[in-house]
């Protein structure tokens, strides 16, 4: 089973609750655009527009002065074993790993927590946001 909190993040006095978010959003953007039929979990374009818009959208929501790029968290979750890569080099960018993978495959883990409809539930429970943040990415996320 995915656990969100085994996340490897970065702390921080700039962040409510001392978490880093910022895979947190990039997991729930992919979740958001799968729900909308918007991304097949077994083939994510990683350079996609839609994936970047999806997650500047509910960075958004957070209410941080300081903008985000998408691409950071995303090349970021390799080390947490979100990606089913071909090649075990890292590549030292996104775009890198774009051009060598291609559309990547989620992990067989990730992707039954998507499957199932679990795996935004999972985030916005996790200890990454607060409570206000949390309302706010529900009402973006249309979720009760």
């Amino acid at each position: 089973m995915f656990d969100v909190n085994k996340l490897k993040t970065a702390g921080g006095a700039g962040y409510v609750t001392g978490r880093a978010p910022h895979k947190a959003i990039a997991l729930l953007a992919m979740a958001r655009l799968q729900k909308d039929g918007q991304l097949d979990p077994e083939r994510v374009d990683l350079m996609s527009r839609s994936l970047r818009e999806a997650y500047n959208e509910l960075w958004s929501k957070l209410g941080y002065a300081r903008s985000s790029n998408a691409a950071q968290p995303l090349f970021h979750l390799i080390s947490d074993g979100v990606y089913e890569l071909k090649s075990s080099e890292r590549p030292k960018t996104l775009k890198a790993l774009a051009d060598r993978e291609g559309p990547v495959k989620l992990s067989v883990e990730l992707r039954q927590a998507m499957q199932d409809g679990k795996l935004a539930g999972q985030i916005l429970s996790s200890q990454f946001f607060s409570a206000d943040q949390v309302a706010a990415l529900k009402a973006a996320l249309q979720m009760q």
